[in-house]
Parts: C-alpha cells; structure tokens; sequence
C-alpha cells in the first residue's frame, strides 16, 4: 500500500512542479517521500490534485473565451462583407464611375421585319436587377438609376439614346443567377425565342460598363 502511494505521489509531484515551476529541486532541498507519512502524502497529493483541477477549469474557461472572440471575429468579418457589398451597390447606384465585376453578355439578333412588344427589353432588365445586376448597358450606353428603355420599329431606346441592332445587354453581376433569371420556363428569352430572335450569351469573368451619360 506505502509503495503504490509513493509511486503515485512521484508522479504528481512531477506534473506538479513541471507546471508550476515550484519543483523541490529549484530551491536546493531534496523530499525523502518514505520520510513522509501517509498522512503527509494525502495532503501533497490533495494540494496537487486540486492545482491540477484548477488548470483544467482555468483551461475550460480560456477555451470559451477563445471560442467567443472567434464568433465575434466572424461576426465582425460578415458585417464587414455585407457592408462592402452594400457600398458596391450604392456606387453602382450612383452610376457616375466605372462598374467593373463578373458578369454575362447577351447578344440579341433579332430578324428583320419580326414584330415584337415595346417591353420586352423592360422585362429582361428587370429580370437581370431582380438577379443581383449592379449594373446593365446596352450597346454601350449604361442604364442610369431612373432608367428607362422600349422597342420600336427595330430600335432600342435607351435613355433617351437610340440603338440599333444587334443588342448587346453587358450585365455586371452573379453570372449563373443572371443567366437563371432569363432562361425561366416561359421566361424573356423563351418569348423571345418563339419569335425566332437569336440569343447568345458569354460569361465574362472581369466586365467593365462605363459610368452613364451626363
């Protein structure tokens, strides 16, 4: 029983002054543990068992700590992110710089003498601002934040300026959620389509409107 106890109080002692630095050698003296009496090795081992009990709180407690500046660190960061993103919108809002970010090109060929509504270009811009678009233009000419566009006799009015075709719809935004939009059943492009329009679209990694006309 004395030599279980003794071979269990080493190895406490041993974690105990390795933690603390409160090792018996540090101070010079030397402990004879078959000098100590059961009673003495109880109350070392008690003291240790306690210290060693303590360090796993305190470690408990760091590990919540930690845990808690880590979601507040990701929280700081998702705000920080929505906050960039609201300030892109604004500035693309603003319209009065260059808007330059991924996004899908869509070429319309449609064949002469075809007759289509005045408010199918209203319904594919739409479509592409309900998808996330920062910014659209066509044919070069940038749509403004009271913008306005329609169809006639073979023309795209765009704010105010007049295009012809083929009408190039350059969209700053999420490429597939764009392109999701358009490509609904019964969609923009599938009226457009039955009228026998020709649609191409290219993705575009880096795409760049100009800001809009003064």
């Amino acid at each position: 029983m004395r030599n279980s106890w003794l071979v269990y109080l080493t190895v406490a002692i041993v974690a105990f002054t390795t933690t603390f630095g409160l090792g018996f050698a540090r101070s010079g003296s030397q402990v004879d543990l078959k000098s100590l009496s059961e009673g003495d090795l109880a109350m070392i081992y008690a003291k240790t068992l306690d210290e060693v009990n303590k360090l796993e709180s305190a470690k408990t407690l760091l590990t919540e700590d930690l845990n808690k500046m880590q979601n507040q660190t990701q929280n700081v960061q998702a705000i920080n992110e929505e906050q960039e993103q609201t300030l892109q919108k604004l500035k693309a809002l603003a319209c009065d710089s260059p808007l330059t970010g991924s996004g899908v090109r869509i070429i319309i060929n449609v064949p002469e003498n075809t007759y289509l509504g005045w408010d199918w270009a209203i319904t594919l811009v739409n479509n592409a601002y309900s998808a996330g678009a920062l910014g659209v233009s066509v044919n070069n000419v940038r749509l403004s934040p009271k913008w306005y566009i329609y169809y006639e006799g073979g023309h795209l009015n765009v704010d105010g300026t007049n295009v012809n075709g083929p009408f190039v719809f350059d969209i700053v935004g999420e490429p597939d959620s764009v392109l999701s939009a358009m490509y609904l059943p019964s969609g923009v492009f599938d009226t457009l389509q039955l009228w026998g329009v020709k649609i191409e679209h290219e993705l575009k990694p880096k795409l760049t409107i100009k800001q809009c006309n003064n």
